[in-house]
């Protein structure tokens, strides 16, 4: 199978002929079965590649396929489409895009939750998108807005600007009205609840808000297993949906931990942490950031410092606006409510390691895990206080969460103003009804359990 155009011929290859070793132990394997399948050996059942061949027929690149033996090719002006539509062998599907000007390529693989795969290119991804009868069909399409593609499986169709969308459709300008965002270490997607699917970022992210129709992802640490703490946080905070293009948050030696966003006086303000190592010490302070600064504004005018909260290994567990305060978590000073300018209102014990809190309305929840002494079902326990004096509203309820796999812990929990949102961090984010137990897991849209969740702002 092969396309014929200005740069040479794109051809979709596949092993043939007797190809394993004489004596083998494994004859129906290529190179060394002791080894790591597609770095010593591979399978040639499961072996394809996509090759750009010259006018004199001479290889001039070829795209290994491992695991994914290609079954159909697409040629547009800008780019070559290949791909694989997954099968009883092979279940995963898989769409790479090759730029014919420049022969970079992308690759997003489409996995089924019923069998893992032992390996795949360092350079591919999951796609942000699960739903791929969008992209490619097989058989009759039901639109025409599909272009038959060259294939081996019989007739497939492909949705070339769908296509597109996928590999560079990354979204500038957001308009948010309730749902979830998503973030993890394939980015960040905004699903709405009316089924608008936004990617607003491919790079990776520790964690993620959105406000004002921005959003501000938390980088992860680079640095792999330091000392830095907490290990999987960074040292930035990147926001997206400005005039004026993506705007990176640092500064020089300071850690920036990002914590919620919300609107102040008509313009969109981030809560942060800087964390600074001076004199063999560690300070914690609550920052406030302007994110739509005026073009005339000082960088150091963007930060508004509220004060120190946290030092060395009492550094702040969770931060929220709850009104026109400020409430954090600290091991030693427990939940605490602060002014907009640092002064104290009120504080209260917590078991700031076990427990979490979020606002619902006019209220701040303390969520504490917990199992049943002879069942071992999850239990939540929940202590409701008045967010404006911190005192008690109304006595501990015990919620019996409905789902064994939630483990009763809700992480960095949101609220979506019916339901609890819950970032297991471990296991696929929840909504809790908390009257009830009821549990419902918040489905990634590419099926990334693993991902971590906050609830989209509402207009």
């Amino acid at each position: 199978m092969s396309v014929e155009v200005e740069e040479g011929t794109w051809v979709l290859s596949s092993p043939s002929g007797p190809l394993s070793t004489s004596g083998s132990s494994a004859p129906w394997i290529v190179g060394d079965s002791t080894g790591q399948h597609g770095i010593d050996f591979i399978v040639p059942d499961h072996y394809g590649e996509l090759v750009l061949l010259d006018h004199d027929q001479q290889m001039e690149k070829a795209y290994p396929m491992i695991n994914f033996p290609p079954s159909w090719l697409h040629v547009t002006d800008e780019a070559v489409y290949v791909g694989r539509v997954g099968d009883g062998a092979l279940p995963w599907s898989i769409i790479g895009r090759v730029d014919r000007l420049t022969l970079d390529e992308g690759f997003y693989m489409f996995r089924t939750s019923t069998e893992d795969y032992d390996y795949w290119a360092d350079s591919w991804t999951f796609a942000p998108d699960s739903d791929l009868s969008r992209m490619v069909v097989t058989g009759d399409p039901a639109s025409d807005q599909f272009d038959e593609a060259q294939s081996w499986i019989g007739p497939v169709f492909v949705n070339v600007e769908e296509l597109e969308n996928l590999f560079v459709g990354v979204s500038t300008e957001f308009d948010f009205d309730g749902g979830y965002l998503f973030y993890g270490e394939n980015g960040v997607v905004a699903l709405n609840y009316d089924g608008r699917l936004q990617v607003v970022s491919r790079e990776p992210a520790a964690y993620a808000v959105a406000v004002d129709n921005l959003v501000l992802a938390q980088q992860p640490d680079r640095l792999g297993d330091s000392a830095i703490y907490p290990p999987w946080r960074g040292w930035m905070v990147d926001v997206y949906g400005l005039d004026t293009g993506p705007w990176l948050i640092g500064v020089s030696n300071i850690q920036l931990r990002l914590w919620d966003a919300r609107v102040i006086d008509g313009k969109p303000v981030a809560l942060m942490t800087t964390t600074k190592w001076q004199d063999l010490e560690t300070y914690e302070d609550i920052v406030l950031v302007d994110l739509r600064p005026e073009p005339s504004d000082d960088v150091g005018t963007m930060f508004t410092k509220v004060g120190r909260v946290g030092s060395y290994e009492n550094l702040v567990d969770n931060a929220q606006f709850g009104g026109d305060l400020i409430l954090t978590s600290t091991t030693e000073a427990g939940l605490e409510a602060r002014t907009l300018t640092g002064d104290v209102v009120w504080s209260t014990e917590i078991e700031a390691d076990r427990s979490s809190f979020v606002v619902v309305d006019s209220e701040v929840w303390v969520l504490t895990p917990g199992f049943e002494e002879t069942t071992f079902d999850p239990l939540l326990e929940v202590h409701r206080r008045d967010l404006v004096t911190g005192q008690q509203v109304a006595s501990p309820t015990i919620v019996r969460v409905q789902w064994p796999f939630a483990g009763g812990f809700c992480h960095r929990p949101d609220w979506n103003g019916e339901r609890l949102v819950c970032d297991e961090t471990y296991g696929p984010p929840f909504t809790l009804d908390v009257k009830t137990g009821e549990v419902e897991q918040i489905l990634h849209p590419a099926g990334q359990h693993q991902a971590g969740v906050t609830a989209l702002p509402q207009s």
